[in-house]
């Protein structure tokens, strides 16, 4: 048993990391035409407003529509609209063919990289940025 668990444990620590890409995330309001204030927040640098040349940073508070570069680095992007407003997060340049057809609606979500590098939603415990 001992040596089945070792095994085990031994392949978690080889097995690769996937890599991420960079992506850009484009957040718009469910009810047409009205703007939403949202914070978007990473634990580590790696947000960037649309095509501003910005240094990265690891928390962003936009008013929607807006567009969101998202870094290669990023391994969760933890996103809250306030007041409760529903928010659309849809996958615009770099987006894989899965984040392309992902339907995200929700006013707290969080995107988590999988097994392929993708932003998938994911679970808020222990959230990236979570204070």
């Amino acid at each position: 048993m001992r040596i089945l668990a070792a095994m085990a444990a031994a392949t978690f620590l080889i097995a690769p990391v996937p890599e991420g890409h960079v992506v850009t995330l484009r957040i718009d309001t469910v009810a047409p035409g009205q703007p939403a204030k949202v914070d978007v927040k990473s634990s580590v640098p790696g947000l960037h407003l649309g095509s501003s040349s910005a240094s990265a940073s690891n928390q962003l508070s936009v008013n929607t529509p807006v567009s969101i570069v998202v870094d290669a680095n990023v391994d969760g992007v933890m996103i809250d609209a306030q007041n409760g407003t529903a928010v659309r997060v849809s996958f615009e340049q770099g987006g894989s063919a899965r984040e392309l057809a992902l339907k995200i609606v929700g006013s707290r979500m969080v995107l988590r990289r999988n097994m392929d590098g993708d932003l998938v939603p994911g679970s808020r415990m222990g959230g990236p940025g979570r204070d």
